[in-house]
């Protein structure tokens, strides 16, 4: 349950507006601090828990983030005939 509240700030504070770069990226101090001052880390043994799962988190959300978007226009597809 303490990840899943977690996990519902992490989320809140990645989609928000104000912890983006001004290219897009994620600000992850932004993000850090809102999910810190969420009061979620209270729930957990120590900070050493709770940044092992907060630190998971953000690896899923980057490797989630990382996959490469190819413009398909620049491709030229041939389709097997059958």
């Amino acid at each position: 349950m303490i990840h899943s509240l977690l996990q519902m700030e992490f989320n809140k504070a990645v989609n928000d507006s104000d912890n983006k770069n001004e290219d897009g990226s994620v600000n992850w101090n932004f993000v850090d601090s809102d999910c810190y001052m969420s009061g979620v880390p209270k729930l957990y043994k120590d900070d050493t828990e709770y940044y092992a799962d907060w630190n998971d988190l953000a690896d899923k959300f980057e490797a989630k983030s990382s996959t490469v978007d190819f413009d398909q226009t620049s491709f030229n597809f041939k389709q097997e005939e059958k």
